[in-house]
């Protein structure tokens, strides 16, 4: 069977034309309902990607905040350690420390005040230094109405048999305290 179209070439024309625009039209609702759902499943992933981070990011922060605490009480633990190291120092080299503090009390002068003293193991340059041969510091610090009282004082023990050498670490005038302030430094004899 054979199929002949009789119609006049412009209806012919008119009716593949309008054949043509429906399916063209229909291509392009399509293409934009493909496009539209491609945004959408873009833009929930998307979202779901910037949650992912934002997680993330809050694990980040909380571990570092972590690792911070954790170097807070490593440095403690540090410091404690050496502060046992010292003192285990100290009662090796056994200085006499009552002996010591009443030969300082002696020879303090009367308008001198002491307000604070500190002992410390003195620390060299050299990195293999034996700790246990290094000299035991004595830290003074206190307070004097003129500098010819903390000279004297400086003399005094200097002359002591439990000082090896005696360094006068500052003298200011302090004003809010009326007085000098001085601080010296003397290394203990074992």
């Amino acid at each position: 069977m054979v199929k002949v179209n009789l119609l006049p070439p412009k209806e012919r024309t008119k009716k593949q034309d309008t054949k043509e625009n429906v399916w063209g039209l229909f291509l392009g609702i399509l293409t934009i309902i493909i496009i539209v759902a491609f945004s959408l499943i873009l833009a929930a992933y998307k979202n779901n990607i910037n949650e992912e981070i934002k997680n993330t990011e809050t694990q980040i922060t909380s571990q570092k905040e972590r690792i911070q605490e954790y170097k807070e009480v490593e440095s403690t633990v540090a410091n404690l350690t050496k502060n046992i190291s010292t003192i285990q120092q100290i009662q090796k080299q056994a200085p006499q420390w009552s002996k010591i503090l009443e030969d300082l009390r002696s020879r303090i002068p009367v308008e001198v005040k002491l307000e604070e003293s500190s002992v410390s193991i003195a620390t060299s340059g050299a990195k293999n230094a034996n700790p246990t041969n290094q000299p035991i510091l004595l830290t003074i610090r206190g307070l004097s109405g003129n500098q010819f009282l903390i000279a004297k004082f400086k003399e005094a023990l200097g002359a002591s048999s439990y000082f090896e050498y005696v360094d006068l670490s500052s003298s200011t005038w302090q004003q809010d305290k009326n007085n000098f302030e001085f601080i010296f430094q003397a290394k203990v004899k074992i």
